[in-house]
């Protein structure tokens, strides 16, 4: 009975194939996690780039309404949309110079 038991290799494929298609599936997930999270970190370094653009951008457009004499406060927000994402601009305008390392402008973007 053993000598049958030891000879029958029926059953051998269909393991084999089995943990094969396990290994494939576990290596399928893995490099579809790393392209996920690679675009995840595209997007937000995208969204870094486009902050620090529009807050170099926005630089003279603030100046120019703070001096001009439109604006009527210190603090000046602007709402811009680009893309999906909305970034919002608040430039504050410390005469004091009482501001973060002494200066006169400080400008946060947030999206």
């Amino acid at each position: 009975m053993f000598k049958e038991l030891k000879n029958n290799n029926r059953g051998i494929v269909f393991v084999t194939v089995l943990i094969i298609i396990i290994v494939a599936m576990v290596l399928s997930v893995s490099v579809l996690s790393l392209n996920i999270s690679q675009v995840t970190s595209s997007e937000d370094e995208l969204k870094h780039i486009q902050a620090r653009a529009l807050a170099e951008g926005g630089f003279a457009q603030i100046l120019v309404e703070k001096f001009s004499g439109s604006a009527s406060s210190n603090i000046i927000t602007y709402p811009e949309p680009l893309g999906n994402t909305t970034f919002t601009i608040v430039a504050n305008i410390d005469i004091a110079n009482a501001g973060p390392a002494g200066t006169p402008l400080d400008i946060d973007v947030t999206f």
